[in-house]
């Protein structure tokens, strides 16, 4: 790619003057007689400029993509857990907070329970999960497990 080049003149103080030149025999930008060369300082100067101001747009996508990451994950979670609390919430009502005597009815009331829940929200349990580890409990009901060592609900 061809560069277009703008001749430029400018006015600098002092202080700018003896920064251009601390910064081009910083860096070595010489002139071919090894005089410091202010023009090329002040390319070296725009030159990070431009290079910072990437890596800060790049660094804010890290962290506006890892916190859309996060979400996705909290996300995933709940869609995991709403047939749980459907089910759950479904058997509680019918055995009247789980006070039931009869092994048989409650068996019923379970299986009950689960076809219903199925019917609700049963697709849910068809998504596919990329943030989480997912397994499936007894009832093949999608679940998110975790290492014993990490629960923290004693």
């Amino acid at each position: 790619m061809e560069s277009k080049q703008y001749p430029t003149s400018l006015r600098l103080s002092e202080t700018e003057e003896k920064y251009l030149t601390k910064l081009a025999y910083d860096n070595a930008l010489l002139k071919s007689n090894n005089e410091p060369s202010l023009g090329l300082a002040i390319k070296h100067l725009i030159r990070e400029k431009i290079l910072e101001k990437k890596e800060e747009k790049q660094g804010k996508n890290v962290v506006i993509s890892d916190d859309i990451n996060h979400l996705v994950k909290l996300t995933e979670q709940i869609n995991i857990m709403i047939p749980h609390l459907v089910h759950a919430a479904q058997i509680s009502t019918k055995c009247l907070l789980g006070k039931i005597n009869d092994t048989e009815i409650a068996k019923k009331i379970f299986a009950i329970s689960l076809d219903e829940t199925v019917k609700k929200c049963g697709q849910i349990q068809g998504e596919e999960y990329k943030n989480i580890y997912v397994s499936n409990d007894r009832n093949n009901m999608k679940t998110i497990p975790i290492e014993e060592d990490k629960n923290q609900w004693k």
